[in-house]
């Protein structure tokens, strides 16, 4: 999923080869291919950015301190056709480098973009997770890996 710099922002609607918490801990490194949201884009050591990606769902995981319910309006600004309720999940997120990353498919386009204030939202419900020490980070690339 090479987006242009453009597309590189925070709110972005894509799908991503999600990887969920249980998913890792079985011993998966890939997964199927989920609805997300880059939540945020960062800079880590050696000066890369790495993106902050959640899982949208239909499902609703474990109530206020898992998930939030996306509104209407958002769903429909981030391109989502569920015809039903939709949640961001903030218990955990994948941490990648999109553009070094194998997870990358260059033919995937963003679906949409989450407005500001809602996205915002995201961020925020992650960083309290994560000062709670209730936020799981789950690593798509590692130190090593090839680059593309």
């Amino acid at each position: 999923m090479i987006m242009t710099n453009e597309e590189k922002q925070p709110g972005a609607v894509f799908v991503y080869p999600y990887l969920w918490g249980h998913e890792e801990d079985e011993g998966l490194e890939q997964s199927k291919n989920r609805t997300v949201c880059m939540a945020v884009k960062a800079t880590g050591q050696g000066g890369i950015s790495f993106y902050v990606i959640v899982a949208i769902s239909d499902q609703l995981i474990d109530g206020v301190t898992t998930s939030i319910e996306i509104p209407e309006i958002e769903i429909r600004r981030g391109g989502l056709n569920f015809g039903r309720k939709a949640y961001a999940h903030i218990n955990e997120c994948n941490i990648d480098p999109l553009h070094l990353s194998w997870n990358n498919n260059p033919n995937v386009r963003p679906l949409g973009r989450f407005g500001k204030t809602f996205t915002e939202k995201i961020v925020n419900a992650l960083a309290r997770n994560l000062r709670a020490g209730s936020l799981r980070r789950i690593e798509r690339y590692k130190a090593g890996d090839h680059k593309r």
